[in-house]
């Protein structure tokens, strides 16, 4: 099967699905970036799966698919890859000011203050007795 999906496309990865401590599987999958990769990922599952009578699962639709929703299946490829493909500003390499507000800070003295003040009124009742 590993020797199908390599002839299909070079950019496919596969790996073996392990689950409950055995194989069950075999795991394809396609860069983001290259549509033309998930078009030949489905055409290989569809096939092996066909000659094998294995079944096909879709991990972003989480469940068993046929070959009748492959164009459902290229649709959710190419929403998460626009999000993978630079569709996203990048993320900054600052990291933002973490400085709590005057009043947190006024809240925060309030509250040690007052724990300091119990846990030294029970230090002093207990050394009075």
């Amino acid at each position: 099967m590993v020797e199908a999906v390599a002839r299909a496309s070079s950019s496919l990865r596969t790996e073996p699905y392990v689950a409950d401590g055995g194989t069950m599987g075999i795991d394809v999958a396609a860069p983001l970036d290259t549509p033309q990769a998930a078009r030949a990922l489905c055409a290989v599952c569809f096939q092996l799966a066909a000659a094998h009578s294995l079944s096909v699962f879709d991990p972003q639709l989480a469940r068993v698919v046929t070959e009748g929703e492959r164009e459902l299946i290229l649709e959710h490829f190419e929403r998460t890859s626009a999000f993978d493909g630079g569709a996203l500003p990048p993320a900054t390499t600052t990291t933002p000011s973490r400085r709590l507000s005057a009043s947190t800070r006024l809240w925060l003295v309030v509250g040690v203050g007052a724990v300091v003040i119990f846990v030294l009124m029970r230090a002093l009742s207990c050394s009075l007795r």
